[in-house]
């Protein structure tokens, strides 16, 4: 008899049969769905059949569907979540072959989601063959020595583990539904520019709020520090030794002590290690991913794909220990492309790697097999690289460096100068995205004198905090234990599409943002607290357990969430204000030349523009670009109409949304190189008015 294998996806599919038939399988395709046949000697007549990740929707009964009309309570409460079938030609192909065989393995990838995803082709396949075997393997990386060992070790499918990703599923259906709806409904904003708002979205969204909101009121303090420049040979210069001086007056005594020479009082010498960096878990690879300008969700799906092709071990775990991972088979695959590094490593007196915390899931991010550069695309090989170079940074011996502190007095103070010397290079020769910077100082005695070249009072203030990257918010998700390693990236992607949060290097949340953040910490804090989400989170693990099931936690974040919508419901008037008035500073893009306000409208086509708010007596009106990321940039200082901010990947160009504006034809030369992004935002139309000369012009700039 035949078996079934399920896979994923269609690029881990085509990988898996590449490896288990030897590259002797047959691609065929059912409704345009791809799918594998091939034989084996260890399981036989073989049918692989790829999914499409999840193949069923989660979803409320069909009279629940309407916005307007469901009572929010009856939402949280009554209906009974269905699974829905999304993927039809998939399960069509499953069903059509299972009465054909006898075993169906689920071979999906090795976590809740993907126990879930297989699940759910058993769902359909045992509807046609209720007496068919299923098995389940797990492997880590899709190579012949994993999936040797994994179809060798066929296991239960764990519904414990599905149980617990589809109780996810199903919570965030029923929170997300009704705090968007309701967020949405009381201030009457449908359609593309709803508010949404969500279990792990807004705790998340509240810390980026918190943190701007820090920032903005950060009441930075004034401090002063004495600079000295020295001479050795080389010039150098030495701080007087506290950070910082609270006080001009103090500031100007110390000055005035350092006279034409300064004497070393003593020197502190020390060697130290610079430790090399843990195995990558999916955190710290996301932190140095964007670090590299990638997007959290855009670096999670390269190594996906990479890892779909074989190259790279799964991207999503917590683990920061090499277990079960052949070190030097893989390093003899590389060799091939990384001879230098390997080379390197080889000289060592051993390879030991480092470890940090260990957890029972995949192993920390791996290269498994050898790429080069011309097979793939430049963002594939740049994350494929940065894994590759972790790797070998892992295994390297650490850095260390000479560390000096010398101390220069004056009668009454002293100054320090720092200096260091990398003596070995270690791991950082290995690790081209961490760098150490040395500071060479002049061998010197106690006792000894030096010239004083110049000496300055430097007046300063002290910083604000930091702005939170994609990276360091993963991290701190992570900490709070908001989402998951699978789902984090996804949920940042999600507050950027909301217009939740703009900006590349730096988050920054936006007006909106910071109206539903304040209505719901003021009116229904529950939502907000990263307390709420850790809870449910460690929920999910007890279903994994087995300790409690996925009916009961379900069923508790009903009553949970059940008690946050009578608080809602009873300040729904206050919060409608609060939503508003941010909303209102989100949308207004300054005065119009009529003197009116201008503000971002929808269109019943659902097409964005600019308005002014004296219509119908002022009908000037301006397009905007409708998918790509955007800020108001203050008025254009040649025909005064509103100007834009646009943003392609790093860089940002800013126009005049008036395409009759001079400074169109300065920006048009721009176009060819900013790329699509920028040419959509070329066409937004110019100013409108009820002038049949303006109109005239414009038609005639059409026809040119």
């Amino acid at each position: 008899m035949k078996t079934i294998i399920v896979a994923e996806k269609p690029i881990a599919g085509r990988t898996i049969s590449e490896i288990l038939s030897s590259k002797k399988y047959s691609a065929k395709f059912y409704n345009k769905m791809p799918y594998f046949e091939f034989s084996s000697k260890e399981l036989g007549e073989i049918i692989l059949i790829p999914l499409k990740g999840h193949i069923s929707d989660v979803a409320f009964p069909l009279k629940y569907a309407r916005w307007l009309g469901t009572d929010l309570k009856d939402l949280v409460q009554k209906p009974e979540i269905k699974y829905i079938m999304k993927e039809k030609e998939i399960t069509a192909l499953l069903k059509k072959y299972a009465k054909e065989v006898s075993k169906i393995i689920i071979a999906t990838d090795a976590d809740r989601e993907g126990e879930s995803i297989g699940k759910e082709a058993v769902t359909y396949v045992t509807e046609e063959n209720p007496n068919i075997e299923i098995k389940r393997v797990y492997y880590s990386a899709i190579t012949k020595d994993e999936l040797s060992k994994a179809f060798s070790n066929q296991q239960e499918l764990n519904y414990g583990l599905a149980d617990a990703a589809d109780a996810r599923r199903e919570i965030d259906l029923i929170w997300g539904a009704v705090l968007t709806r309701f967020l949405s409904l009381i201030i009457k904003r449908l359609g593309p520019d709803f508010l949404s708002a969500g279990r792990v979205q807004s705790p998340t969204l509240a810390k980026i709020v918190e943190k701007d909101l820090e920032i903005a009121n950060f009441v930075p303090e004034k401090y002063w520090q004495v600079e000295l420049t020295l001479k050795k040979g080389e010039e150098f210069t030495a701080l007087y030794e506290k950070e910082k001086i609270d006080n001009n007056e103090l500031a100007e005594k110390i000055f005035n002590s350092v006279k034409e020479k300064v004497k070393v009082h003593s020197l502190d010498k020390k060697q130290k290690k610079i430790p090399k960096p843990t195995p990558f878990n999916t955190t710290d690879f996301l932190r140095e991913a964007t670090k590299l300008g990638f997007s959290a969700g855009k670096a999670i799906s390269i190594a996906e794909n990479l890892y779909m092709n074989g190259f790279i071990s799964y991207p999503r775990t917590d683990n920061r220990k090499y277990v079960g991972v052949d070190i030097f088979k893989i390093l003899a695959d590389l060799e091939p492309g990384f001879k230098k590094e390997v080379a390197k490593l080889k000289k060592q007196d051993k390879i030991t790697p480092s470890a940090g915390e260990e957890t029972k899931d995949h192993p920390p991010i791996h290269p498994v097999t050898l790429a080069y550069e011309n097979t793939l695309s430049k963002p594939e090989w740049k994350v494929y690289k940065l894994v590759v170079d972790r790797f070998f940074a892992t295994l390297a011996e650490d850095a260390e460096a000479n560390t000096t502190k010398v101390y220069f007095s004056t009668p009454e103070y002293l100054f320090v100068s720092e200096g260091l010397e990398i003596l070995k290079a270690g791991w950082l020769e290995f690790y081209p995205y961490r760098k150490v910077a040395e500071n060479f100082l002049p061998s010197m005695e106690v006792g000894e004198e030096l010239p004083v070249l110049n000496k300055e009072i430097l007046a300063k203030e002290t910083k604000p905090p930091a702005k939170y990257s994609q990276g360091t918010l993963i991290k701190l998700m992570e900490d709070l234990k908001l989402g998951t390693k699978s789902t984090r990236p996804t949920i940042i992607e999600k507050l950027y599409s909301r217009n939740y949060i703009d900006g590349e290097k730096q988050v920054n949340s936006t007006e909106i943002a910071k109206a539903v953040i304040s209505a719901l910490q003021e009116y229904a804090k529950a939502i907000v607290l990263p307390e709420t989400t850790a809870k449910l989170e460690d929920q999910m693990t007890s279903i994994e357990n087995k300790e409690t099931t996925k009916e009961k936690v379900v069923n508790d974040s009903r009553d949970l969430l059940l008690k946050i919508l009578d608080e809602l419901l009873e300040n729904k008037g206050k919060i409608a204000q609060k939503l508003m008035a941010g909303i209102s500073r989100h949308d207004s893009f300054g005065p119009c030349l009529c003197g009116g306000s201008l503000r971002k409208l929808t269109s019943r086509a659902g097409k964005s523009f600019l308005g002014c708010s004296n219509y119908p007596n002022c009908k000037i009106t301006y397009s905007l670009p409708q998918k790509d990321f955007y800020t108001y940039a203050g008025k254009c200082s040649i025909c005064n109409a509103p100007k834009i901010e646009l943003r392609k990947g790093k860089r940002k160009y800013e126009f005049c949304l008036n395409q009759n504006c001079p400074s169109q034809k300065e920006y048009v030369k721009k176009r060819e190189e900013a790329g699509p992004a920028v040419a959509t935002a070329a066409s937004t139309k110019p100013v409108k008015t009820v002038t049949k000369k303006t109109t005239k012009k414009r038609v005639t700039k059409k026809k040119e």
